[in-house]
């Protein structure tokens, strides 16, 4: 889900709940078997289609993708009317996360047998790994029409809409979900996901509740109600419910993250330095974590480690707000031509921002170029400076 780590319902839970074929890997789509009609069997090449559709499931059970979509296009093309052979090659293009190929197949699966309900689902689901939602929506409801009491489709759809940001149908989702099965965890820690980003933290904290009380060791949850405590700036009950996360997960890095920055609003800039520091350990390319301890050490007047950190802050990823915080730390150690620069690069980034044209004046002024520091100055006051 935006901004958080939501966990997608495993396809093949859901596709068999929807009576497709037992005995499937729960880590991947359930491969169909082809019995060929008795009247086919005679015919030597329905026997070799039937045996290279064959030869693509073992392929497939192997994680050898490419293997499988060369046999199940050999059986395709002694077979053009074999749903199944589509359907099972678009799960293998899914596996290779070839999602524009997988909808191809999906389609003509589905032209070939407009009835199957499982090729709806895993096209929905290709849909949001594509970032088409209204169309995963469009094959979810398809679904639901044939299934309208297996909980985990609600799920699913909610999902859609949550990134759609369409929230109140999200939760008009996981409500149903919930409503179908009442100790459904991932509804509820989805519902308050969704309650959270409407504002409604209580709400919110009550899903989480409920989920915690399903599963006292679900690291996520702790780490979700931990959020809402942050955003309704009760940092201590944050940092007690991150603590829990951490303890169920030691290698959690956006927990460590998260705890840092409620220490940080506690003032208190040494623990959230020692978070930042396990962030980095555990992603050493985690861009927000050297920005913040960055902070942290300008803080504490410690300008040359928040100057190495705002620098390796912006060779990851550049951003307006790393150059104005390290334009301000040079300025702090009165390097003003580099903190001209960085205050320039963020001109240029966004030309409307009040506060590098009055840190670039402050910087003329130190330097004695008076006429360019009025210059910056008029038009900070003309952008509204102080704000």
């Amino acid at each position: 889900m935006k901004n958080f780590y939501k966990k997608m319902i495993a396809a093949s839970m859901i596709i068999s709940a929807l009576n497709f074929t037992p005995n499937f890997d729960l880590e991947e789509f359930q491969i169909v078997s082809s019995v060929a009609h008795a009247e086919d069997q005679a015919n030597d090449k329905s026997d070799l289609a039937e045996k290279k559709f064959k030869e693509g499931n073992e392929f497939y059970k192997q994680n050898k993708y490419s293997e499988a979509i060369r046999a199940y296009t050999e059986a395709i093309s002694l077979n053009p009317n074999s749903a199944e052979a589509y359907y099972n090659r678009g799960n293998t293009y899914y596996d290779f996360q070839k999602y524009d190929q997988a909808i191809n197949d999906y389609d003509k699966a589905i032209e070939l047998n407009p009835n199957n309900a499982k090729v709806y689902y895993v096209r929905g689901l290709t849909y949001v790994n594509l970032q088409k939602y209204n169309q995963a929506i469009d094959d979810f409801n398809k679904v639901i029409e044939s299934n309208p009491d297996l909980a985990a489709l609600y799920i699913n759809r909610g999902d859609a809409y949550f990134e759609l940001q369409k929230y109140d149908q999200a939760i008009a989702d996981y409500s149903k979900a919930i409503l179908l099965n009442p100790n459904y965890a991932e509804a509820y820690n989805n519902r308050g996901i969704a309650y959270k980003e409407l504002q409604k933290y209580d709400q919110a904290i009550s899903d989480y509740n409920r989920v915690i009380s399903l599963n006292p060791n679900d690291a996520e949850a702790y780490y979700n109600r931990g959020i809402a405590y942050f955003d309704l700036q009760k940092y201590d009950q944050a940092i007690a419910d991150y603590n829990k996360a951490i303890e169920i997960n030691p290698n959690y890095a956006k927990v460590y993250y998260n705890r840092g920055n409620a220490y940080n609003n506690l003032r208190k800039y040494e623990q959230a330095i020692a978070d930042y520091n396990k962030v980095i350990e555990l992603d050493p390319n985690y861009a927000p974590a050297y920005n913040n301890r960055g902070i942290e050490y300008y803080l504490l007047q410690k300008y040359d480690q928040a100057i190495a950190d705002f620098n390796k802050a912006i060779e990851i990823n550049p951003n307006e707000a790393t150059y104005y915080l390290r334009g301000t730390t040079y300025y702090q150690l009165q390097k003003y031509d580099q903190a001209i620069s960085d205050y320039s690069k963020l001109i240029e980034l966004k030309p409307n921002d009040v506060n590098a044209y009055q840190g670039r004046g402050l910087c003329y002024q130190a330097l004695g170029e008076n006429d360019k520091a009025q210059a910056d100055f008029a038009k900070a006051k003309e952008l509204g400076y102080p704000k």
